[in-house]
């Protein structure tokens, strides 16, 4: 073969092997553009906050705040000034656009009880973001997740194939121990430990931690790490905050709005302890709420929760004006 012939060979796989390149440069350009274009596109994120500089867990206020919750303060005090003894009652609000925040026993310690399903998610969705595990991977509901003092009992049956999704779902949106247990044995103490060392709580499920105790101070920090994205990835954040939209238990923080106010919120409930937390999407100013009572009756717990947020949210609409 002559040295014509060799150049020509030689000039059109360099060619070809030119278009190859640029073909998937093109494509990994595109892939590029379209996770930027997820991340700096916040209208996509209808429940999730870009502003990277809210105050999270600010622990000083100006009097000009103190002064501006003190109406609301004295109603709260007012209104569970019945509560003593081994009754608890905690508080903790605190607006996701300025970061002014008002609390009453905030600090107070409770048994978490359901609250804690949120970081199983949370911990479930690193895993999937980490290509550990698939949202549709099925898994087998074995004997020992069978759970039935929460939940939709008979829902899941030993030898069931739920996907982690169809968990997910069911875990917070009926509260359903069986299907935490299902998840938790794809997790192990590191996973969850991670997200409570993000947030800075000592990690409840650790073993040597008995009765691990929450404050709603503390607890906010979870809301705030899905409305901020600070854990999860935004898609992630959103699915998950869009799962805690449709809880059936509405008849708590949610029964103190109107029907059209969207809320995205865990409950708590054992027999000595009722609890309701989350984030609030009033057109304006979004806020956290987190109201924490133990030793109460259940029919008193229920109505001073759906009471608050109704005063929380009347304060907002009267301030607003």
């Amino acid at each position: 073969m002559n040295k014509g012939a060799i150049f020509k060979i030689l000039f059109i796989f360099l060619f070809v092997l030119s278009l190859a390149l640029n073909a998937v440069l093109i494509i990994k350009l595109r892939e590029i553009k379209g996770e930027i274009a997820n991340i700096v596109s916040p209208s996509e994120f209808k429940l999730l906050s870009f502003n990277s500089n809210a105050p999270l867990d600010a622990e000083g206020q100006s009097s000009e705040v103190i002064l501006y919750f003190d109406p609301l303060k004295e109603k709260i005090e007012k209104e569970t000034s019945y509560i003593a003894g081994e009754e608890k009652f905690g508080f903790y609000l605190q607006s996701l656009y300025s970061g002014a925040w008002l609390g009453i026993n905030e600090r107070e310690g409770f048994l978490p009880a359901s609250l804690l399903k949120v970081p199983v998610a949370m911990a479930i969705f690193k895993r999937v973001e980490n290509e550990e595990l698939e949202l549709d991977q099925k898994i087998a509901i074995t004997e020992d997740d069978i759970d039935y003092s929460s939940g939709i009992p008979g829902r899941l049956k030993s030898g069931d194939q739920e996907s982690v999704w169809e968990l997910l779902e069911i875990m917070i949106n009926a509260s359903d121990n069986t299907a935490k247990n299902a998840l938790l044995r794809y997790l192990d103490v590191e996973d969850v430990g991670m997200l409570f060392s993000h947030i800075g709580i000592e990690n409840p499920y650790l073993t040597q931690i008995k009765d691990a105790l929450v404050t709603p101070r503390q607890f906010s920090r979870i809301f705030k790490a899905l409305y901020f994205s600070t854990y999860l990835s935004p898609k992630n954040s959103e699915k998950l905050l869009e799962l805690t939209t449709e809880t059936r238990e509405e008849g708590l923080i949610s029964a103190g709005l109107p029907t059209e106010i969207q809320v995205a919120h865990k409950y708590g409930e054992s027999e000595s302890v009722l609890h309701d937390c989350g984030i609030v999407y009033l057109p304006g100013n979004h806020y956290f709420l987190c109201i924490m009572t133990s030793g109460l009756e259940k029919e008193v717990a229920r109505n001073l929760l759906k009471g608050i947020s109704q005063e929380v949210y009347n304060f907002f609409i009267a301030v607003d004006k």
